[in-house]
């Protein structure tokens, strides 16, 4: 998918969204993706996030609004 940039919590703290910079994007390009649905996978010092979307299903994202 590609780097995560950010991640957007709510008021109460708990993550809802990711930031991510959208994977081989020229010029980068930022969408937000919901942390539900998110499998998380922990291999040795390494987290990795992953999900059922495709690289289709992301780049069919808007853009992120970046402040």
């Amino acid at each position: 998918m590609g780097d995560v940039e950010a991640v957007t919590k709510d008021a109460d703290g708990n993550a809802t969204e990711l930031l991510i910079e959208v994977e081989d994007s020229d010029p980068d390009r930022y969408v937000t993706i919901p942390i539900d649905g998110l499998t998380v996978t922990t291999r040795g010092n390494d987290t990795d996030l992953s999900s059922e979307m495709t690289m289709e299903d992301i780049g069919s994202l808007p853009d992120a609004q970046i402040q």
